[in-house]
């Protein structure tokens, strides 16, 4: 491999890194905070999981 790709695979890594941080953080969020689950949808997924 050359240095560019080595250092794109570090960045692709390092962005979906932090991505999958946020998603985290927000469902995080949304299981502890009814106020959060703004959609339909996810008063449904989370209210059957925080129902148990």
């Amino acid at each position: 491999m050359t240095r560019i790709s080595i250092s794109i695979i570090y960045v692709v890594g390092r962005t979906l890194d932090g991505l999958f941080y946020v998603l985290g953080q927000q469902e995080k969020k949304i299981r502890t905070d009814p106020a959060a689950q703004t959609t339909a949808l996810l008063k449904e997924v989370f209210g059957k999981v925080t129902a148990k």
